[in-house]
């Protein structure tokens, strides 16, 4: 395989992995206790680094640990492996028009 497609690939898998983190973390997270600093930080950073969890907004009554928020989860880590492949595509053709 060509050295762009696995810079390509693997950059879908981070988008995928960060997703798989986000999902884990809402599962394990309790909601009963007052918001920290350290939680909205990581709030603050999830949305910088998977942007598409501003999907969640239109799941308002949605379960995190049913069907619901798996299903919700599998489009997000979806569209965020699509959008860091999209970055990843960006950066290999930049590195190549810079050494042509």
């Amino acid at each position: 395989m060509r050295r762009r497609w696995k810079t390509i690939i693997g950059f879908a898998a981070l988008g995928l992995v960060v997703a798989l983190v986000l999902y884990v973390r809402a599962l394990v997270y309790d909601y009963t206790k007052p918001i920290s600093p350290v939680d909205q930080a990581l709030g603050i950073a999830s949305f910088i680094f998977c942007p598409p969890t501003l999907l969640l907004v239109l799941c308002i009554d949605c379960e995190i640990t049913g069907w619901d928020g798996l299903i919700i989860f599998t489009i997000i880590g979806f569209l965020n492996a699509g959008l860091y492949a999209g970055i990843a595509a960006a950066l290999v053709g930049l590195r190549n028009k810079i050494k042509d």
